[in-house]
């Protein structure tokens, strides 16, 4: 095998080494950043998130319709957290907002039809856009007292979060991921096992090659020495017996 084989060969390996590596800590930091964002998450009211940008899994169908920033049962909806009461107090007809409800136990996320009073007393109408899309209930401001199991009234101050994005079929995945029982055993606790098998199997390999290489370099280093003291006494048996020779010559004369 010509040495243009063993080094392309060689580089192949390296490169498969180095994309290995690259694998390994992407995936450590991804691991990292998602226990960062779930550190704070201690009940179900609060929301996964990283510096004020968070996300839901999508539990319901109630906001499937016709609307481009619909979305469906198993998405995954970005939010942006609203802490400042001015922002919570600045929302529109049309944004979709993030809140805790009280009947479902747990947050909910639906699209503002109305807004009214002001001051502390300000409230956001909110429905599902299935109520509206799918069903045709849609919410009568003339006739509030009709259809209510269809829309919530929330206060600004429960707002939570605004929707600003999601990702399709996300959020079903996330969450079968997220079960300790579930997906979180295959997708997350044996491949990082993996990762650290083989990272520690690498680590002890490239540990004893360094030390065989560290073991071979000395002894090269000792071979050298013992030649050059093997050549420096050559040397002195040489310039020994030339100068017995010598003092025998003259001897003679």
């Amino acid at each position: 095998m010509n040495n243009k084989v063993v080094k392309k060969q060689n580089g192949f390996i390296k490169g498969l080494k180095i994309g290995f590596n690259i694998l390994f800590y992407a995936f450590i930091a991804g691991l990292i950043i998602f226990s960062i964002i779930n550190i704070n998450v201690k009940t179900n009211a609060d929301i996964p998130n990283f510096l004020g940008n968070g996300y839901l899994s999508v539990r319901s169908d109630s906001m499937e319709g016709l609307r481009e920033d619909s979305f469906k049962k198993g998405d995954l909806v970005l939010v942006k957290l609203l802490d400042k009461e001015e922002e919570k107090a600045s929302l529109q007809v049309g944004d979709v907002i993030t809140f805790y409800d009280m009947n479902l136990q747990m947050l909910n996320s639906h699209r503002i039809v109305d807004v009214y009073g002001t001051g502390d007393a300000l409230t956001y109408v909110t429905q599902g856009d299935k109520a509206v899309d799918v069903l045709g209930v849609k919410y009568d401001k003339e006739n509030q007292a009709a259809n209510q199991a269809y829309y919530e009234r929330v206060s600004y101050k429960d707002v939570k979060a605004v929707v600003t994005g999601k990702i399709s079929n996300l959020g079903g995945a996330l969450d079968y991921i997220s079960n300790p029982k579930g997906g979180f055993v295959y997708f997350i606790v044996l491949p990082t096992a993996v990762f650290l098998i083989v990272e520690i199997g690498l680590f002890i390999r490239n540990l004893l090659q360094y030390n065989n290489e560290k073991q071979a370099l000395k002894q090269a280093q000792e071979k050298e020495v013992l030649l050059q003291e093997l050549e420096l006494e050559k040397k002195r048996m040489r310039e020994e017996l030339l100068k017995e020779l010598q003092e025998k010559e003259s001897q003679d004369k």
